[in-house]
This record gives C-alpha cells, sequence and structure tokens, in this order.
C-alpha cells in the first residue's frame, strides 16, 4: 500500500534485503509479480496524491516577522498542474506533436530505432536551414536570409535609426 519496501518488509517481518533476494529467487515469480502489483499500486496511488495537490494545494505555515506561527494557507503549483493537463489531457493541452508515450509505446519505439543512429536525420533537418545574418538587415524588422557556409567575421549590427521626437 505505500510503495515503500522497507515499510512493506518490517509488515512481513523480514528485512529489505531479504525481500530483494526473494524478489530475485528461482522459483519466486509469484512474488516477483505481487511485487511489481504492489509498485504499481502505489504509483497510482501518488497520482491521486499529485491531483490532490494540483486542485487544492498543500498547506503551509505563515509567520509573522518575529517568527510567530500567525495561520495557514494553501499553495499551490502551477507546474504540477500542468504537468497533469499534458499529461492526461494531451489531445487539449499537449504542446505540438509532443506526445507522452506509456511504457509499453516506449519499449516498441526503442526495439524499432534500436541500432539506429539520429546523426543522419539531424544532419538532413539542418542542411536546408539558412541563418540570418545581421547586416543584410534593412532595419531592425526586416530579416532577410543569408546562405548558412557564411562567414559571420564579417557581419555587422544594424544600426538603429532613432525618432528624434519620439510621441
Amino acid at each position: 500500500d505505500t510503495g515503500s519496501v522497507t515499510l512493506a518488509a518490517a509488515e512481513a517481518d523480514m528485512t529489505p534485503r531479504s525481500a530483494y533476494q526473494l524478489r530475485r529467487a528461482p522459483g519466486a515469480q509469484s512474488f516477483a509479480r505481487a511485487w511489481e502489483m504492489a509498485i504499481a499500486q502505489a504509483a497510482r496511488q501518488l497520482t491521486d496524491i499529485a491531483f490532490e495537490r494540483a486542485i487544492n494545494g498543500v498547506r503551509e505555515p505563515v509567520f509573522d516577522r518575529e517568527g510567530n506561527l500567525t495561520g495557514m494557507k494553501s499553495k499551490l503549483n502551477d507546474r504540477l498542474l500542468m504537468f497533469l493537463l499534458r499529461h492526461h489531457r494531451r489531445d487539449v493541452y499537449g504542446i505540438g506533436t509532443e506526445s507522452v508515450l506509456s511504457i509499453e509505446e516506449r519499449k516498441t519505439a526503442n526495439k524499432a530505432n534500436a541500432g539506429k543512429s539520429p546523426l543522419p536525420d539531424t544532419l538532413d533537418a539542418l542542411e536546408d536551414r539558412k541563418e540570418p545574418v545581421a547586416d543584410e538587415y534593412d532595419d531592425i524588422y526586416d530579416l532577410k536570409f543569408a546562405d548558412p557556409g557564411r562567414d559571420r567575421a564579417e557581419d555587422k549590427m544594424p544600426q538603429i535609426k532613432r525618432d528624434p521626437n519620439p510621441t
């Protein structure tokens, strides 16, 4: 229930070390499966806790200047909220083509890409890219693109004309 090997072993009157040894022992596959189920249950419990914290926040003490406790406040965690929304509602809150893969989807993707180097795809993607060069600006907002192989040592920053009579 807790996801803690130490607490579970203590409940079973054994040490954490002997629990790990039993999990790896030949013929203890049912114990290993039960262990995995316990970890999955603890993960579901952590998800519940994360939602509770994202919705209700965490209670924190409030102190005055002299260090006296004056009350409690709830502190919300927007990053946790955004993470949960992106993970559980990725169709609505996901960013671009980003996706959160399940463990099984990751295993399948890793097998498919085993031994493949991402370098050729990365080089292909960079080949067509053109980079801006500073001295080709007509003004600060008019950006033109130059040959990416050009020597940048010759580049100069654009001169910005200031309005002598700003409104």
